[in-house]
């Protein structure tokens, strides 16, 4: 049993420190990518930025582009994290009406992009079809599978507030499109037009009237 325990511990404290590595290759890489450009980045720079070995770096990330997409990650996360915040208020009775649900919806998307829309950005590039980069499985799955979580997470959120009376009977399918794409589209659409690295401030006033537009359509 103390055996066991021993080598648990162990295990645990390599993961933490393969978890600390990564972290640190990735904030490495960040850097470097949005100062430089993603072509003009080798893997030799970022292992020097991370003052890390370059095969210590390839045992974490096998190529630049999944270097490149693990950015994402977190970003993703957090988009998980507060779907299921929303869940919990909501069962817990905490929206009194959709209205409320809808703008916390909107200001989810908006502070995850106000607080790293570089990530965000490269996460907008992961979702074009067409664009081909050598990202593997690992980490494409990874990506696909938190993008996943979210949208199944909101579409149960809709679903149950229509239940409460919160929401109108709609397809919540195409809700949850709609309000990701229209958010998406804002972004993309500015971005289109040279809008400065300070967007988020150019597109507030064009997502609060959509999310008005929304809730006048479907709140309760």
């Amino acid at each position: 049993m103390a055996d066991y325990t021993r080598r648990e511990i162990i295990h645990n404290r390599k993961n933490r420190e393969r978890l600390s590595r990564e972290q640190v290759i990735i904030e490495a890489a960040k850097k470097l990518f949005f100062s430089r450009g993603y072509l003009k980045t080798t893997m030799d720079d970022i292992a020097l930025e991370a003052e890390i070995s370059k095969p210590t770096v390839y045992q974490h990330f096998k190529n630049k582009d999944d270097l490149f997409f693990s950015l994402t990650l977190p970003l993703l996360k957090r988009f998980v994290d507060d779907m299921e915040a929303m869940l919990k208020k909501l069962e817990a009775g905490a929206y009194k009406s959709g209205a409320e649900i809808i703008d916390d919806h909107f200001r989810t998307h908006i502070e995850i992009f106000t607080e790293d829309p570089e990530a965000f950005r490269v996460f907008m590039l992961f979702q074009q079809t067409g664009v081909f980069f050598e990202v593997n499985r690992e980490i494409s799955g990874k990506i696909s599978a938190l993008a996943k979580e979210r949208y199944n997470g909101m579409r149960r959120l809709y679903s149950r507030a229509i239940e409460l009376d919160l929401i109108k009977k709609v397809d919540v399918y195409h809700l949850v499109e709609m309000i990701w794409g229209s958010f998406l589209g804002i972004i993309m659409s500015l971005e289109a037009k040279n809008i400065s690295r300070s967007i988020h401030k150019d597109f507030t006033p064009v997502l609060e009237f959509t999310r008005q537009i929304i809730t006048e359509s479907i709140a309760i």
